[in-house]
């Protein structure tokens, strides 16, 4: 259903998978948006921006919209200090006619060790 259209807005799921594994440079965030029917909502502007007052977080402001299926997709870059520790996110999701804002944290996965270094473990 379009935005337009839609009845309430909620932020139903948010996911996240790290990308280029080794070194481990990116995180992708899924966000999926809905109304209050459970219905997947197109082109509704979500954004994810840093929270006030807290060091783990992200700048600047991203903007994205939502596809048919009600997802969004970002793409964060993440620093050597990251892995292992707790992301700081404000997740903002509007329609012409409603709006939610969530504040939520995402731990960030640890690094999957590179091939040799797994062989050397495994050899002790």
């Amino acid at each position: 259903m379009s935005a337009s259209s839609a009845r309430g807005v909620k932020i139903t799921r948010v996911q996240q998978r790290l990308l280029r594994t080794k070194t481990g440079t990116q995180m992708r965030l899924l966000v999926t948006v809905r109304d209050r029917r459970a219905r997947a909502i197109r082109s509704a502007t979500i954004s994810i921006g840093p929270v006030a007052h807290v060091t783990s977080t992200i700048t600047p402001l991203r903007l994205g919209s939502s596809n048919r299926s009600g997802q969004a997709t970002f793409v964060l870059p993440l620093t050597k200090s990251m892995p292992s520790k707790r992301l700081r996110l404000q997740l903002v999701a509007r329609t012409p006619t409603a709006q939610v804002r969530i504040l939520t944290s995402i731990l960030v996965p640890k690094l999957r060790p590179s091939s040799q270094t797994r062989l050397a473990l495994a050899a002790h």
